[in-house]
């Protein structure tokens, strides 16, 4: 079970620092190295 993450001021969607947040808990879990990150803009 996962828990939503804050949604950062925003109607829908988790807040970037949250994702990125849990993205690295979930690498380090699966003893896995982040080598790049993509954001895309707002529509």
């Amino acid at each position: 079970m996962t828990t939503q993450a804050q949604k950062g001021g925003r109607r829908a969607g988790s807040s970037i620092p949250a994702q990125r947040e849990a993205n690295t808990h979930k690498a380090a879990a699966i003893v896995a190295r982040i080598v790049a990150e993509v954001v895309k803009g707002m529509t």
